[in-house]
């Protein structure tokens, strides 16, 4: 939790950081990157920037992304030269501000629909991982995924308004409308304290409090609890969630989601590919060769992953004989079958999608 951190000052007055070391962490109260304040947890194991649009934050994040789409030598002080230079301050922005090696790499890969859990992948958020990423794995949209936070949280505030058991239709009505900006806020206060058990004043002095304690702890039931796990792993989800979350909506609004849920399939690929070309002529690499088959098998929903296992392997994909482990494997399998074979296969599946 955010609260489990408090900064240097305060963790030296309380002896939280013990005198004899107070000279040596009077150098390190605030972040040599953007001045605000360092912050370390109880635990004295983790001392990081409180400010999650911190240079050094951003530019971490952002040269994981671009080296997903193969920048090549570059590193952390040429990536922040670079956002600098551009004035990026999000991961959306270094999207579609990309160096000109990746420029069209990155434009083909926005151009292509992906699963909700890719396109947060790609925010490369702290704390967020694989298996928080599966939580949007369980929506079908985006913006089924918005109106449960909604609910969640329309629910929790006003059981805190004092409004308890079942909610009335009309209850979800107005709250709907107050999410629509719609709804005027004195009626709707007035309203709510009226329905309460004991008619207690409305917690939540303005609309704008009451929309924001909606998205805070429906973001807690959603990720905290409901998907996320229960306790300290989950909970730590939903505050980057939080932190991050105008981010968040901007990544989701910019990218193309894929409409239904996306079924993953496994596939090895042994030696090189030779029979698939690029548009230039050169050879695809493997990564490359991936990207490329999922820009076809993403129309049907399915997305392909290259596996170094040969558990629940689809297909062995290999153009040449050779006598690898994974080649005599495909062949006792039956699973062996040429890139080219390989993309026909697909884009028949995609053709036939929906006859």
């Amino acid at each position: 939790m955010i609260d489990d951190f408090i900064t240097i000052e305060e963790a030296m007055k309380t002896g939280l950081i013990s005198e004899s070391y107070h000279e040596m962490f009077s150098n390190y109260t605030k972040c040599k990157a953007c001045g605000s304040d360092v912050i370390i947890n109880r635990n004295r194991t983790v001392m990081k920037c409180c400010n999650p649009s911190c240079y050094n934050v951003l530019t971490a994040r952002i040269l994981k992304v671009y080296n997903r789409f193969g920048l090549k030598n570059a590193g952390p002080k040429y990536v922040l030269e670079y956002i600098l230079v551009n004035d990026i301050h999000t991961v959306p922005q270094a999207l579609l501000k990309p160096p000109y090696e990746i420029h069209s790499i990155i434009e083909e890969w926005l151009e292509i629909p992906h699963s909700l859990g890719e396109i947060l992948e790609m925010l490369t958020l702290p704390g967020v991982g694989s298996k928080s990423i599966k939580i949007m794995e369980n929506f079908n949209s985006f913006k089924e995924f918005l109106q449960y936070i909604e609910i969640y949280g329309a629910k929790l505030v006003l059981f805190d308004c004092g409004i308890e058991g079942k909610i009335r239709f009309e209850w979800w009505k107005a709250v709907s409308t107050a999410l629509a900006s719609e709804y005027p806020w004195d009626k709707l206060s007035e309203h709510i304290m009226k329905s309460s058990k004991d008619g207690r004043p409305m917690p939540y002095e303005t609309k704008e409090d009451f929309l924001n304690a909606i998205q805070v702890k429906g973001l807690h039931a959603l990720l905290g609890n409901i998907l996320g796990g229960e306790g300290k792993d989950g909970s730590n989800v939903a505050e980057t969630m939080i932190i991050y979350w105008q981010e968040v909506l901007d990544m989701f609004d910019m990218c193309k989601a894929y409409p239904n849920k996306i079924e993953n399939r496994k596939i090895v690929i042994t030696g090189d590919i030779t029979n698939v070309l690029k548009p230039n002529g050169s050879m695809y690499e493997r990564e490359e060769f991936i990207a490329y088959v999922n820009t076809i098998s993403m129309t049907y929903g399915v997305h392909y992953q290259n596996s170094h296992a040969l558990a629940s392997t689809e297909f062995i994909i290999a153009d040449t004989p050779s006598n690898t482990a994974k080649y005599r494997a495909g062949l006792s399998r039956n699973k062996l079958i040429t890139s080219d074979g390989f993309i026909k296969l697909i884009k028949e599946r995609a053709d036939n999608f929906g006859n």
